[in-house]
This record gives structure tokens, sequence and C-alpha cells, in this order.
């Protein structure tokens, strides 16, 4: 970053992109899209997941080349063929998947590549002097002497944004930067984005969480199977508006009555021990066929822990687990389902046959017929952007979340175990999931549903019940007001 500019701010500039096109193979990710952000401005860019925002995003930002259209930066055509040349350009782009070196300070990850000399030798003090000033300027709040394995996700989020400023970017690109925070978090993160658009730059701001857009957002754009639908100031559209245009009609959830059964799996004084986390101390709990149990609580009181008991992942250190009856079929569906069992280098017809290769099994070797109906059967389901042969690697975080869900509720189960199951999932995609847990426990299977959002325990279960420090409190009644389980969990 020059000194001319840590003096005047982070000067952005006006961008539009017109008639972008970019096909992966047979799949048109992008097809004819255009989107223009401002100095000065939050512009949010938002579609389901799949709906090519990132692709979009990464074209602008150098990742990608498009196959056609144009890229124009305060009226100037430009032409990428690498990120380097986009940063020269002042665009920067902070993707879910952006890393930090571990073993690095926080300083040291921030400088890195771009370090300031002086007489031909490191000035480490220039250099953190001037990422000091970026920091209390925007108010970003990360410890630069701290080793960057040790950021809580808003710290790691703030170091990535000063990485990129310290490289004089002025054209911020944020790629769902919220995923993984919390309220907190989130608030802080978005004070940062507002300081950055009053210094003048131009931010762009990827997300499929309505909520947040109208929080921070000056203009939406909504893309849609990779074309733009509209762009607007946020005040002359509504979240119904913009949700209907995300989905092409209003996601609409589907009631299936359920039915309670027996008791198919039962804990018994469950006690664990070890591990980085909270433990179950003496827990009780019966889970019945043909119901979702919610389990509601604030994050780390050991949820982790009971999910990894029922899901028969860790043993108990005392108490007793037993399944009725025994050879119950359990599937475990975790938080971090992005990151699950997929390999990115085989196809999404392969990634289904993972674990199961059993199912498509046949004398001499894997059944690919059978394996890519069955994978065409989970890119309809579950709307999946994308087809059978497609490498893993080139579908979008929210697509590999949706090819993980696809593949573990399909086919059957009769115990689920459901961490967060629709975090970071677009509303569609959400209200898919949902639907399918429906009716798993509508033909009988035993659902449990750990979730840190209410509004998902209560459309989706049949009781809720509280954890916290390890411990299982029952309400009053099966679905008790909201106001009973805040007091619960946060007495």
């Amino acid at each position: 970053m020059t000194e001319e500019n840590t003096r005047k701010g982070f000067a952005g500039a006006s961008v539009e992109l017109a008639g972008i096109v970019k096909h992966f193979g047979r799949t048109l990710a992008c097809h004819g899209a255009h989107f223009s952000a401002q100095p000065g401005r939050i512009s949010a860019l938002v579609g389901e997941n799949g709906a090519g925002k990132t692709t979009l995003m990464r074209v602008l930002a150098g990742r990608l080349r498009g196959d056609a259209g144009e890229i124009t930066i305060s009226g100037t055509p430009v032409r990428f063929k690498s990120p380097r040349d986009a940063g020269t350009l002042g665009i920067a782009m902070v993707e879910q998947e952006s890393r930090l070196i571990g073993a690095l300070s926080v300083l040291e990850n921030i400088i890195l590549g771009a370090e300031e000399t002086k007489a031909g030798l490191l000035s480490r003090g220039a250099a953190g002097r001037k990422v000091e000033d970026i920091c209390r300027r925007l108010g970003l709040a990360v410890s630069l002497d701290a080793r960057a394995d040790t950021l809580s996700p808003g710290e790691r989020s703030s170091a990535l944004i000063a990485r990129a400023l310290y490289r004089g970017a002025g054209i911020l690109i944020l790629d769902e930067p919220t995923s993984l925070l919390g309220s907190s978090q989130r608030a802080a993160l978005f004070d940062v984005m507002r300081n950055l658009a009053s210094s003048g730059a131009t931010v762009i701001f990827i997300s499929h969480k309505l909520g947040e857009v109208f929080q921070v957002a000056d203009t939406i754009t909504v893309l849609r199977k990779g074309a733009t639908v509209f762009t607007r100031a946020k005040d002359d559209t509504s979240p119904a508006e913009v949700a209907g245009a995300m989905v092409e009609m209003a996601a609409t959830e589907e009631h299936i009555e359920r039915r309670s059964g027996e008791v198919a799996v039962e804990l018994q004084n469950i006690s664990t021990a070890g591990g980085n986390r909270v433990n179950l101390r003496g827990v009780w709990l019966q889970l019945l066929r043909g119901e979702i149990t919610g389990i509601a609580g604030i994050a780390g009181n050991g949820q982790r822990a009971l999910a990894d008991v029922v899901g028969y992942v860790v043993e108990p250190e005392s108490g007793w687990l037993a399944l009725h009856p025994w050879d119950l079929e359990i599937r475990c569906v975790g938080e971090d389902v992005d990151s699950m069992d997929l390999a990115g280098s085989m196809r999404v017809w392969e990634n289904v046959c993972l674990g199961r290769e059993g199912e498509f099994a046949r004398f001499y070797g894997l059944d690919s017929g059978k394996a890519r109906r069955r994978a065409s059967e989970m890119v309809r389901g579950f709307r999946i952007t994308g087809e059978p042969d497609l490498p893993v690697s080139a579908l979008s975080g929210g697509n590999r979340q949706r090819l993980v869900l696809a593949r573990e509720l399909s086919g059957k189960f009769d115990v689920l175990v459901a961490e967060e199951p629709t975090r970071g999932l677009d509303i569609a995609g959400a209200a898919l999931v949902r639907k399918r847990l429906r009716k798993a426990a509508a033909r009988g299977a035993t659902v449990l549903v750990i979730s840190y959002d209410l509004d998902e325990l209560y459309a989706l279960c049949d009781r809720i019940l509280v954890i916290d420090s390890g411990r299982l409190v029952k309400p009053s009644t099966q679905l008790p007001p909201r106001e009973e389980l805040a007091e619960l969990m946060t007495r």
C-alpha cells in the first residue's frame, strides 16, 4: 500500500460486468450475467447456492477467465489473466476458502509477499505501523502478534481483510464472510464494511442471508441460474421480493404429519470424557421412532459430545447406550458438512459411492451405471448445479454441501443425527433439507436435530430439549415458548 493510499483512505472505483459467460464443461455457471458496484457503497450479490455468485466474482478478481463478456473499471475496459493483474487495479477477493499460515503471526501473514524494505532490508516496524493504522481506522479487532492458528473466525476475517487492504485493495469482494461468525462478530464485521465504504472503498458482499443483506447493503443484485434477475436499491425492494426472485417462487414449507412410536435409542446416565470440548454429564434421553427431537443451546455446551455418542462415533465414559433393535442403521450429518468425505478430484458419481461401495457393487467392481443414475437423481432432487461426470472440485461450496446432504439423506436409515443441517444453505436448499428430514420421520426414522437456530427447531421438531454445560434440561412442554427456551439456555 502506498503512503498516499494510507493518508487518503482506501480509494475504490466503479465496477461494471456485462454479459459475463462462464462454462465448466457442459455446465453453464454464468449466462450473460451483469453486475455493477460503486465506490462508497456496499453492493450485495445474492442468489441460491450454485447461482453463479462466486464464479462471477472470481472472474472480476482474475481467478477465472470468462468465456464472453466485458469488465470495465471506472469506464475503462480491462482483461485479467491472473489475480495479480486484478490486484494491480486494487481488486481483492476474500473467499470462504481463503487461508492464513497457522505457524506465522497475523502480521507476518498480512505482509508476506508485500514486505516493506529499507535499503534492501525488511522493515517490520514500518509495515507494522501501516497495518496498525489500517486496523485502527477500520475497527479491525485482531492481535498482530498472535499466531494465525489461534484466531477465532471473527479475528481471521479481520486479518484477511487487513491483508487485502495492506496490498492496496480499493475494490473488496467478501464471499459469504459471515458463514462462521456469531451475532456479535457479524455486527463487528458489518461495522468494518460500513467504515470501508465511508473511506471510499467499493465493497461487494456475496451472501444468501437476506436479513444480513438488508441490514448492511446499499444495493442488491439477484443472480439466478447464472443470470442477473435485477439490481435495485435496498429501499426499493423487500426481502420477500428478493427471496422470490432467487428461487423463482418463494420457498414453501411442506407440512407432513408425523407419528410418535416406540423407543429406538436410549441414553441412560451417559457421561463422556476427553477431547477439547464440553462433555456430557449424566444425560438421560429417549429418542422415538417417527419423531424429530431438537436440541437447543448456546454453542459449546456439549452438543458435539451428544452427537458423537448417539452417532456411535465415541463411547461414553460411563452410562449405557441402547438401540432397539441393536442393528439400527445410523447416519450422521455433521456441522461442517461441506468438508465431509468429498474427494475433489473425483467425479460427482464417484463421490456418491464413497462409504457405500456395497450398494453399487457387482461381481467385478462398481456398477458405474447405477451410481451415475443415483447421482442424477440426487442432482435433480437437491437442485445441484452440475452433472454426474463433473469433478467435485468444480462445484461451488453450496453445491458441495448439497451433494453431501443428498448422499447422506438418500437411501434407507433408521436413525439420523443432524448437526446444523441447513447451516450455510440458501432458502430453497434449507427447505429441501427440512422436507427430507420430515419425510424420514414420517416413514418411521428417528431424527435428532442439533441446531443453534430456534426458527429451524420450531419448524422441524416434535419436541425440543435444551443442553446446558453437558446436561439436558427438559422444558415445561414439548414445544415451549421461546422465552422459556431462552431462559433455560442462558441461566
